[in-house]
């Protein structure tokens, strides 16, 4: 809750590329830990996109060493068991709708940045957000439209 997002703030204010890693890694351990309620996962996802849009680039590249994570999630959205679909970190008694919803807020993640990323250089790291975005699309897994977005700020978001 907000006792978590206020050192998150504070330490994304000052910073440059290292808060921008113990941002995401803050973000990231509050994902997988299986005692955290599904909504502060999201939030997790929320603030992430929030400080990436704050500082883009430095914490977008941090993203993109834990990219996998977030793929692998993603993936897991198109699963039709509710077994297979819930990411291992999610404890065995989780509302299948929560993690559904967890899911989303991934998908959303990806894709977002995945299309704010298109005109970078092939070569640059952010590219790696339009590769991964093109992967999802091809492995079958929805992703949202942007004007549909719930998790994330949206382009329509005020």
């Amino acid at each position: 809750g907000a006792a978590q997002e206020a050192p998150l703030a504070q330490a994304f204010a000052a910073g440059g590329p290292e808060h921008a890693k113990t941002a995401l890694e803050v973000c990231i351990k509050i994902m997988k830990d299986q005692s955290e309620l599904t909504e502060t996962k999201i939030a997790a996802i929320r603030a992430l996109d929030m400080l990436m849009e704050v500082k883009g680039d430095f914490l977008a590249i941090q993203v993109v060493s834990q990219i996998k994570f977030f793929s692998q999630a993603a993936k897991n959205s198109k699963e039709r068991s509710p077994d297979k679909r819930r990411p291992s970190w999610f404890p065995t008694q989780a509302d299948p709708e929560e993690v559904a919803q967890f899911l989303a807020a991934v998908c959303e993640l990806l894709d977002k940045w995945g299309r704010r990323f298109e005109n970078e250089s092939a070569k640059s790291s952010l590219y790696t957000f339009v590769k991964v975005r093109q992967q999802l699309r091809k492995d079958g897994v929805a992703l949202p439209s942007p004007d549909s977005y719930q998790y994330v700020v949206g382009p329509n978001s005020t």
